[in-house]
């Protein structure tokens, strides 16, 4: 399997026009789907959100194509506001949360002091424009409650039992199940903080999502085709609304 490179998925998010002023609703287009991903480490998600493009492009004109937003995200929000490259190396040290090495790793060319709060905000913002743009899949970042005021969104929530998770970590990262554990548990952790700074009230809930699936019993060949179902209904929905 192949993915957009990130230099030509930057350049097509920047190339998105942006209208100097509110389209008329008659005139104003069907939202663009999109995808969120919100999983419990170890649930797979980044193996089904690429399976996912991957199967939405088999077919796809080029100014449709769809693309996966996990690591690029950060890729993208350290380009436009440039971050220091120390930031993306150390998203892969597994005792780093991916947003205290924002933090940590923040090289503003005007030197003002940002808090952890402000950071995320230009996140936020990120997310926002890229899922407005539609044909996206973002994966975790709270993107479920950044993006839920949108029309067009298509909120997923993978989980799965501990041990299946540790098994599926372990061999991914090539460690004994006690380290995966461990890992996983610090993941967790980071993810209780992460929610209880930004979304102090709110609670992963299956009702935000349109559908939570368990990855220890659903494949994920499975979960691919039951996403691209979903899509296209939401599709033909709003083109049933438009009267087309």
């Amino acid at each position: 399997m192949t993915h957009t490179p990130i230099a030509s998925i930057l350049a097509a998010v920047r190339s998105v026009p942006v209208p100097p002023s509110p389209i008329p609703k008659a005139y104003a287009p069907p939202p663009a789907p999109f995808v969120t991903i919100s999983r419990e480490p170890g649930a797979g998600a980044i193996d089904v959100g690429r399976a996912f493009v991957d199967a939405m492009n088999q077919d796809a004109l080029e100014d449709q194509a769809w693309t996966c937003w996990e690591r690029e995200l950060v890729e993208k929000v350290a380009a436009d506001h440039h971050l220091s490259t120390r930031l993306i190396e150390e998203l892969e040290e597994n005792n780093h949360s991916w947003i205290s090495s924002f933090f940590s790793s923040l090289s503003f060319t005007d030197s003002v002091a940002h808090d952890e709060d402000a950071i995320y905000h230009k996140v936020k913002r990120t997310i926002e424009a890229l899922a407005s743009a539609g044909r996206v899949v973002i994966i975790g970042r709270g993107g479920v409650f950044i993006t839920r005021h949108l029309r067009g969104g298509i909120h997923l929530r993978l989980v799965a039992p501990f041990k299946d998770r540790v098994a599926f970590i372990a061999e991914k990262m090539h460690l004994t199940e006690r380290a995966a554990g461990m890992q996983i548990r610090e993941w967790e952790r980071h993810r209780r903080q992460f929610f209880k700074m930004h979304w102090p009230h709110e609670t992963v809930d299956p009702e935000h999502f349109a559908v939570t699936i368990n990855t220890a019993e659903v494949q994920h060949e499975q979960i691919v085709q039951m996403l691209r179902g979903l899509v296209r209904q939401r599709i033909a929905a709003a083109s049933v609304a438009l009267g087309k």
